[in-house]
Order: C-alpha cells, then sequence, then structure tokens
C-alpha cells in the first residue's frame, strides 16, 4: 500500500497546444514529445528535491531508448504502459500525485510513485493535500497453470482506497476502494503487508 502525503503537480500549464490526432507520419513526433514530457517531469522532480524518483524515471527512460519497443518483462511491459499514461495526463493537463511507501509506525519515506490524480479530488483552498492511500499489486503470470487461464497472465492493480477504520492492534487494515488509478511506482525489495478488503 501506497501513502500518498503530500506532493501535487499541477499541469495546467496555459501555454500547451493540443495535439493533432496520430497520423503514421507523426508516430516519431509523438513518441519524442512523449518523452521530452516525461524529461520533463525528470527536472521538476529534481528541483522539488525527489532525487530518488526523479533518478528512477530517467533510469526508465534510458532503458526504454534502448528496449526499441522490444519490452521482455512484465516490469518492461507495465513501465511502458504506465509512463504512456502519465504522458497523456501531463498533455491533458491532469493532476499527478507523488506517493511513498506506507509505513504503519510513521516514519517517512521517498517518493517512489506518481499517480495521475483526479483534478476534483483536492480543495483548491488547502495548502497541502490531505493524506490519501493507494493500495497496489502485482503477480506475475504462472506458465505451468493449464487448469486456469487467468493464471496465465502478467497482473497489475492500483486502487485509491480509503481506511475503514483507524490502525489499531496487529491486524490487517480495513480498505474500501475508492476509485481506480493509473501510475508509475518503483516499489521493488519493498514489504509484503497484508490488508483486508471487508
Amino acid at each position: 500500500m501506497c501513502l500518498l502525503n503530500g506532493e501535487i503537480l499541477d499541469n495546467n500549464d496555459d501555454g500547451l497546444k493540443p495535439v493533432a490526432p496520430l497520423t503514421t507520419s507523426n508516430f516519431l513526433k509523438e513518441q519524442l514529445f512523449g518523452r521530452k514530457r516525461l524529461l520533463r517531469l525528470v527536472f521538476c522532480l529534481r528541483d522539488l528535491k525527489y532525487p530518488r524518483l526523479a533518478d528512477r524515471i530517467n533510469g526508465y527512460l534510458v532503458a526504454d531508448a534502448g528496449a526499441g519497443g522490444a519490452y521482455a518483462s512484465f516490469t518492461e511491459k507495465y513501465l511502458h504502459r504506465m509512463a504512456s499514461e502519465l504522458v497523456a495526463a501531463i498533455r491533458a493537463r491532469r493532476k499527478l500525485r507523488l506517493g511513498s511507501i506506507w509505513d504503519p509506525t510513521g516514519q517517512t519515506a521517498p517518493y517512489r510513485a506518481v499517480f495521475v490524480w483526479s483534478n476534483e479530488d483536492e480543495d483548491e483552498d488547502e495548502e497541502y493535500s490531505p493524506p490519501a492511500f493507494v493500495f497496489t499489486s502485482a503477480w506475475f503470470h504462472d506458465p505451468g497453470s493449464a487448469a486456469y487461464d487467468a493464471n496465465n497472465i502478467d497482473h497489475h492493480i492500483l486502487l485509491k482506497v480509503a481506511l475503514e477504520e483507524p490502525l489499531v492492534g496487529n491486524g490487517p487494515p480495513r480498505l474500501r476502494v475508492r476509485s481506480w488509478l493509473l501510475g508509475m511506482c518503483f516499489f521493488d525489495k519493498c514489504l509484503h503487508i497484508k490488508m483486508a478488503f471487508p
């Protein structure tokens, strides 16, 4: 689960011109446009003093340039799809919200994700957005599963959730699904935490 506890990046740039519908001759220009948008996001994150997330997105851009569209792993495919969604959100002037791994002890962690956020979710009068939670889960396909085809594909989900009750005791957090989200997460080497969806 990811705690969204801070920065919202507002992409409402009135200087942006709408992008013409994609044609075959404009395909490479469109690819370059998307890469430039993500690179601007990297620069913005560095300016805001979030180097870890900036470096991970920049690392994705470097790896993606070398992949040439041939994505071998689930992670590569996921990052490519979500990078495309981030570019579309930036173009549409949607807000992006940064997220970090939730720590039940209250310790802060560096940002490791960026999510496409609803422009209607926040009160514009508030200086800081209230904390929000996102449940993330990924599991890889099971090539040996002959009995059930759904196990033969990779799965990933991002859900905006609310805590049903305050966190007390040692039981798993109880979550209520609020909406589905898109975002780019770099949660490698993270502990798995049990959750309950009543």
